[in-house]
């Protein structure tokens, strides 16, 4: 065996050094996960240093979804599709580029990490107790290119409660605004006590659905044949496995893994977890409801497109409804 090589604490990377740092790694000129470069989170940072370095994210985000929007409204005229359908071609085509991207770069960062799969679930809260830290990585530090992924994943959803707050109501709208809180509060919260393991999981989980129903969606604004029927039938299946299967044994993994029978120095809060431990559970424990009527109304969707020509509308909203509702008031 080779000799271990310590972590080094290093300083905090300015935002553009990360986005250098995780562009490496993504492309394969760096590796994935050092822990020889940590960077500092949660306890060892502030909550003045995270803003900071989140607005970056939420400014830098923004310009390029505006960027993102502005070709698919491109697209949309393109495609012959009336003023009402560009905004929607354009956000469905936002969201289709940002997931596929946050998917692929996921992949990227992650794929070698024994906590990221199944199997090692039962890991997911170790960095967050300094007594179950691994020797190769310090408390409360990460890679730098872990550190770039999380806080892009949450000036998306800090982006996304903007949008959503910023733009016309839809029907979910309540829906979506619990969402885009909780999920917000829950990558923030996770992030400042430093489990950021349970929050890449719980990340990943939720955007394996986002791409194939995006696709769908622009297809069938295109009126592309086929592709938005198998497209919204994949995104229905992996919805089913990924937010009603995998997400709430996640969960429970989260909540047992903390202090495992084996472990006896647990102390405090409930079953020995910490507040800190057991309020992020509870945050995990929220989403449940909303994935169920979300499943449900997928499960409506699949309904309505057998019988009819395919699939119709936003599964999560009846928008598309809304919009050649108002078409026709114009006419």
């Amino acid at each position: 065996m080779g000799k271990m090589v310590k972590p080094v604490l290093i300083e905090p990377m300015p935002v553009h050094e990360l986005l250098v740092y995780t562009y490496n790694v993504v492309v394969g000129k760096t590796k994935a996960q050092d822990y020889t470069k940590s960077t500092p989170i949660g306890p060892r940072t502030t909550w003045a240093e995270f803003a900071t370095d989140e607005l970056f994210f939420v400014v830098g985000l923004f310009v390029l979804c505006h960027v993102w929007e502005v070709m698919g409204r491109a697209i949309a005229r393109a495609g012959g599709l009336k003023r009402g359908k560009v905004d929607s071609f354009a956000a469905s085509f936002l969201e289709l580029g940002y997931y596929s991207l946050s998917l692929f770069c996921g992949y990227r960062v992650f794929k070698d990490t024994d906590w990221v799969w199944k199997s090692g679930w039962d890991k997911l809260m170790y960095d967050g107790r300094i007594q179950m830290t691994s020797p190769e990585m310090l408390p409360y530090a990460v890679s730098p290119d872990t550190k770039f992924v999380y806080l892009m994943e949450i000036a998306w959803y800090l982006g996304g409660f903007l949008r959503l707050v910023s733009r016309k109501a839809k029907k979910d709208f309540y829906e979506m605004l619990f969402h885009h809180v909780v999920t917000s509060t829950l990558m923030t919260w996770s992030y400042m006590i430093g489990n950021v393991r349970i929050g890449i999981v719980v990340y990943l989980l939720h955007n394996a659905f986002d791409p194939f129903l995006h696709l769908a969606k622009c297809c069938h604004y295109l009126k592309v044949p086929v592709i938005p029927d198998v497209s919204f039938a994949s995104c229905a299946v992996i919805f089913a496995v990924s937010r009603l299967y995998y997400y709430p044994i996640a969960i429970w993994h989260a909540w047992t893994g903390v202090c495992p029978q084996t472990y006896k120095v647990c102390e405090g809060g409930i079953g020995g977890r910490s507040f800190s431990e057991t309020s992020l559970i509870g945050l995990l424990s929220a989403l449940v409801p909303i994935h169920l009527l979300w499943f449900y109304m997928i499960l409506r969707v699949i309904k309505k497109s057998l019988l009819s020509s395919g699939v119709q509308g936003d599964v999560r909203s009846d928008s598309e409804d809304e919009e050649d509702e108002e078409e026709k008031k114009g006419k």
